[in-house]
């Protein structure tokens, strides 16, 4: 089936009442694991575009489309828009240290702080880049791959490119 991946339902994180959360291209939703039920908190819109990825911090989802930056409060079901002028497709998200959320979009890497979207590009060494996967490692680094190779964020935010490295 051509919609098949897009079906996937990808496992963001588990709350105290011992629900699942997660989300797929059509949307976010809630899994109870003590009555086996799933629930849609969110639908993908039109207007807001369907869901590339997502990432749950501190009772939020963040979650990026071809349209931006949405979060969902799960405690009062809120959906808002983050506003920036910066990017608009949101390819890739992933919580750093100090719950620091990083946006891949556009084919740049952003940093988001303090209410303050800090653009992380060629002129901190980070070259275009089509961010797809990341992860943390114990030290607290985080790597993301993208189509044009592996970059290494340390865990003080320096960079490293290594375009040799395959994922």
């Amino acid at each position: 089936a051509p919609d098949a991946g897009r079906a996937v339902a990808v496992v963001l994180g588990k709350d105290e009442n011992n629900s699942l959360y997660a989300y797929s291209y059509y949307g976010l939703f809630r899994i109870n694991l003590a009555n086996h039920t799933v629930s849609m908190l969110y639908k993908a819109e039109i207007e807001t575009g369907s869901i590339n990825t997502a990432e749950m911090h501190n009772g939020v989802i963040q979650f990026g489309t071809n349209y931006g930056l949405f979060s969902y409060d799960i405690r009062t079901g809120v959906e808002d828009k983050v506003h920036s002028e910066l990017f608009n497709r949101v390819s890739k998200l992933h919580y750093g240290t100090g719950g620091n959320l990083w946006v891949a979009a556009d084919n740049s890497l952003f940093l988001y702080r303090n209410d303050v979207f800090e653009m992380v590009g060629e002129n901190r060494g980070v070259p275009a880049n089509e961010f797809i996967a990341s992860e943390t490692d114990k030290e607290g680094s985080i790597f993301f791959g993208g189509t044009n190779g592996l970059i290494e964020i340390g865990d003080t935010y320096s960079y490293v490119m290594e375009k040799d490295k395959q994922i």
